[in-house]
């Protein structure tokens, strides 16, 4: 009998399932279309499109990736979006609040005018890190 049968035999099919399956590190990594974007299309996007884009920022899909890696901020002495390095990337800023210690300026994003409040939650904005620290890719 192969080692494998055995180990489907001893173990059961479950776990010998399980110990097949790719481990959890394993996931995809971000996408900008599948992770990014709809974040950024529930939040972002209403001021930041084509008919009148806030600071000349442009985040509707199709054009976020054009519009915010490597350029320079029009705000900060930082790009948009430093592929690799989410805390040199003046976007990661504006989403925690911290815009005015890298020498930015205004408020924090994004800011939602019918509560008074800015912000994402925790776990969409850490999403937008990881994208950016995988290297910001247009994907």
């Amino acid at each position: 009998m192969s080692g494998n049968a055995t180990v489907r035999r001893r173990l059961g099919p479950a776990l010998a399932l399980a110990l097949c399956m790719p481990p959890a590190s394993a996931q995809a990594p971000v996408s900008l279309s599948r992770d990014v974007q709809p974040i950024l299309d529930r939040y972002c996007v209403a001021c930041h499109l084509y008919e009148s884009p806030q600071g000349g920022l442009l985040l509707e899909a199709g054009d976020t990736h054009v519009a915010t890696v490597d350029v320079p901020s029009t705000q900060a002495p930082l790009p948009r979006v430093a592929p690799g390095d989410p805390e040199r990337s003046y976007l990661v800023h504006k989403l925690r609040g911290t815009q005015l210690q890298v020498g930015g300026s205004g408020a924090p994003m994004p800011f939602n005018a019918d509560t008074g409040t800015s912000g994402l939650a925790t776990d969409e904005r850490r999403l937008i890190e990881a994208w950016i620290r995988a290297g910001a890719p247009d994907n």
